[in-house]
């Protein structure tokens, strides 16, 4: 048969030059790896650094000089994850609109207006002559490395952008970035004041069950009632940045164990900071070693600091206090001079500033027409920033106070001291610089002492306890200073031999200090805590590394077997095949392991139950025009125990929120509901119920920095895995649903760490949640998703003369 001429042009003209073409633009992209694993690294006025990296890509930096290896940090962070650092670069400084366009406007707008470049900038000032010289030397390395790059990584490519010099300030900003991760709450503020004025106090102490205890009803006749009543209407939830901060499940799991307890008789710490999953991770782990600086462990990228991990005296990890370091305040306009607004009796002038975003009109530019710049004339009052345009159709004045902002942040020097420290004494200086973010630090050392203190700026308040809005005229309302640091929560050496943080309450009801009610619920301490408890009480045994990496993996949840007994309890069975699902729930043991069936029955259950006995009614309170993603967040974070309270309370017709025609009680509004969960996973996983395992519905979605936007990109550059856990688990899991996605978690761990101390040198064994690197050409690039998803942790040798990576057990 004669061949086509057509085919074989087809073949010659378009199918062999597109081959070519794709097979030479991944030889050029190539070239945006890092040339060598192991080479020396000399910046002009800084020493010798000896750089190498192991298996999984962890560099080992070496030098005589503190300030070279600051610089080193700088220049492999650069290499690895240079995307990430200009991201962060524009995220700090309010300039994505001029990568991305107008999506980068919301995130530009809420940056600057909240002034955190500006706070970083006045930080700066505060921080004495080793700290500016670390963050130069970090800045000089990324400057370096830019420099030096061969070819930028895709993302670059894409967008046609390129990457800035790096500053200080840059590295400042984003400890405040953090900071904003790990303490937000001004948007549970209006969520509280708007809820009370809608909903009965009954109603109320279900959605927020810490609040209503501290606070009184708005009082009808007061002014301020009136202007608190407006905020309901404003759309709260369309207002925040598309990239995200904070939400439940942002907090940390960490522990500490004495070695009297331990097989080596040395101190084991373990830690895994609880944040939102993105690719690249927010962590980078390094091995330091300078004159004066013997450390290791996990970095935040864009510093050259270590966060949590060890020296050669001393280990420590951390979890989020959850402390309420944020205020807003309503402020009274004068009518007739908008430029003024009053403070005790008094009409004192904004504070004003304009800040430019240049919009980018499209990718390519040449094919789109210029637009204009957006200018935003932003006031502040003696509290903080005007922060009322950041929510839609606010008709009032809201002002934000926020330790962040506070021109005297010595938050750095705080995190750069406590690498250095080498006992207890200098450990405590350390801490006592934190600022922000507030933090609970826990601590272990080589001569067998372990410790735990709650660090950071806690306000003390003249009235409330930061639950409400408060008129900002009156200086009554206003902060009256910080907690002093020798009052804040502290502990060492307890008789138990361990302490446990789970973002759970610190302090005792006879402590003098308000410090939150957003604490989580004692689940996850608990859990941990009672694991500990039993391993050292068997017939003698000793813990180990291993039983720390038990625990760190364990997915038992307390709260979903408490709420799984009321409503087994409580049903009545319609057909078999609910008999069937009531059966496999009432043999269950709570572990929300992936292969569990119970485990899908019980979270899609309680889906429903929420939004038949929550979601669904509340905009019948509200209103319908009112309902938005306010609604949604208050529904979807209503405590297990609080839909406990409703499906156990006498009455027994769950009807708490509203009333459903023809859902006159709790045993139809369960049944119903567990209806509606067996339909929604026979659609999703077919009609057998051994298909139905919670690994095959839920899974780990690390979203990538940008391209998570958009459908075909984020099949290539975010990463997903099938995983177990719940939001109450110490294997944490905060999901979100999508029918034809299943439930995805977007909030977990973000690194596992477990350090071993001993005199001689410290064993650190840890595991990533996607890889080294942030450039998906690299091998480095989500080589670790599937051993952090397995608990396969690797360690961090620290024996410079032979840098060979030892795997963990």
């Amino acid at each position: 048969m004669n061949r086509s001429p057509i085919l074989r042009r087809v073949v010659v003209f378009m199918l062999i030059p597109f081959v070519t073409l794709c097979l030479c633009s991944y030889i050029y992209l190539l070239r945006s790896l890092p040339a060598s694993d192991n080479f020396t690294l000399i910046g002009k006025g800084y020493s010798r650094v000896a750089v190498t990296r192991d298996s999984q890509g962890v560099a080992y930096l070496s030098s005589d000089d503190d300030n070279s290896i600051f610089y080193a940090m700088g220049y492999v962070q650069a290499q690895d994850r240079l995307w990430q650092l200009t991201l962060q670069q524009r995220i700090v400084q309010g300039r994505l609109s001029e990568m991305l366009g107008q999506p980068g406007l919301k995130s530009d707008t809420f940056i600057r207006t909240l002034g955190i470049y500006r706070a970083a900038q006045q930080a700066w000032l505060k921080l004495d002559r080793a700290a500016k010289d670390s963050l130069t030397a970090y800045a000089a390395g990324v400057n370096q490395a830019i420099r030096q790059q061969r070819t930028l990584p895709p993302e670059f490519l894409m967008l046609g952008v390129q990457p800035e010099n790096w500053t200080p300030i840059d590295s400042l900003a984003w400890v405040k970035m953090f900071a904003l991760d790990l303490g937000g709450n001004m948007l549970k503020e209006i969520q509280f004041d708007a809820s009370q004025e809608a909903l009965t106090p009954q109603q109320v102490r279900l959605l927020f069950p810490a609040y209503l205890s501290a606070a009184s009803p708005p009082d009808a006749d007061d002014p301020t009632s009136t202007q608190i009543t407006a905020m309901k209407r404003s759309g709260i939830g369309q207002s925040f940045p598309w990239f995200g901060t904070g939400g439940a499940g942002v907090g940390s799991n960490a522990w500490v164990v004495s070695g009297r307890h331990t097989q080596s008789g040395y101190p084991l710490l373990s830690n895994d900071p609880h944040l939102r999953l993105q690719q690249p991770s927010p962590w980078f782990a390094v091995s330091q070693r300078g004159a004066n600086l013997h450390a290791q462990g996990m970095s935040l990228v864009g510093t050259p600091l270590i966060i949590f991990g060890s020296n050669e005296h001393i280990a420590w990890g951390g979890t989020a206090l959850t402390a309420d370091v944020q205020d807003l305040y309503i402020e009274t306009v004068n009518p007739d001079r908008p430029s003024l607004y009053k403070a005790d009796g008094r009409w004192l002038p904004f504070t004003q500033r304009t800040e430019e975003i240049r919009v980018r009109s499209g990718i390519p530019d040449l094919l789109y027409p210029p637009l204009k710049n957006v200018r935003l004339n932003i006031k502040e009052t003696r509290h903080g920033p005007v922060v009322s345009r950041l929510f839609p159709d606010m008709r009032q004045t809201l002002s934000l106070k926020w330790t962040a902002l506070d021109p005297n942040d010595t938050s750095y020097m705080a995190f750069m001291s406590i690498n250095y420290a080498q006992d207890w004494s200098s450990f405590q200086s350390a801490a006592r610089l934190l600022v922000a973010p507030a933090l609970n630090l826990l601590y272990a050392d080589t001569q067998n002492h372990i410790g735990m203190l709650s660090a950071g700026a806690i306000p003390v308040r003249g009235r409330g306890q930061g639950e409400l809005p408060l008129p900002g005229d009156d200086s009554r309302n206003d902060w009256q200073g910080y907690i002093l640091f020798d009052e804040l929560p502290i502990k060492k050496d307890p008789d138990s031999g361990f302490i446990v943080s789970a973002n759970n309450e610190v302090s005792n009801p006879a402590y003098p200090h308000f410090i939150s009610h957003d604490w989580a619920p004692p689940t996850r301490k608990e859990r941990i805590s009672e694991l500990l408890r039993e391993k050292i009480a068997s017939s003698g045994d000793k813990l180990t590394r291993a039983d720390m990496k038990v625990i760190q993996a364990d997915t038992f949840d307390k709260n979903i077997l408490a709420f799984r007994d009321a409503v087994v309890e409580k049903t009545s069975v319609q057909n078999a095949r609910q008999a069937s699902a009531l059966k496999i729930l009432a043999q269950w043991d709570g572990d929300m392991r992936s292969k569990s069936v119970a485990a899908s029955l019980i979270i899609s259950w309680s889906r429903y139950l929420r939004m038949n006995m929550v979601t669904d009614l509340l905009p019948k309170v509200w209103g319908e025009n009112d309902k938005n993603a306010m609604l949604t967040n208050l529904a979807t974070y209503i405590p297990l125990p609080s839909l406990v309270d409703i499906i156990t309370r006498d009455d027994g017709r769950c009807q708490v929120f509203g009333h459903r025609p023809s859902w006159d009680s709790c045993q139809v509004v369960l049944s119903k509901s567990l209806g509606q969960a067996l339909d929604e996973l026979g659609r999703m996983r077919g009609n057998n119920m051994d298909n139905w395992q919670w690994g095959d519905l839920h899974y780990s979605y690390y979203a990538h920095s940008l391209f998570s936007q958009v459908r075909f990109l984020d099949r290539i550059f975010s990463s997903r895995i099938s995983n177990g856990g719940s939001p109450d688990s110490v294997n944490v899991s905060d999901m979100n649903f999508d029918l034809s996605q299943g439930y995805s978690q977007q909030l977990g761990a973000s690194f596992r760490m477990i350090i071993e101390l001993s005199p001689a040198q410290p064993r650190v064994e840890y595991i990533n949640s996607t890889g080294q690197s942030g450039n998906i050409l690299s091998k480095h690039y989500r080589d670790m998703v599937k051993p952090f998803n397995t608990f396969y942790y690797f360690e961090i040798n620290n024996d410079f003369n032979n840098n060979s990576l030892k795997k963990g057990n």
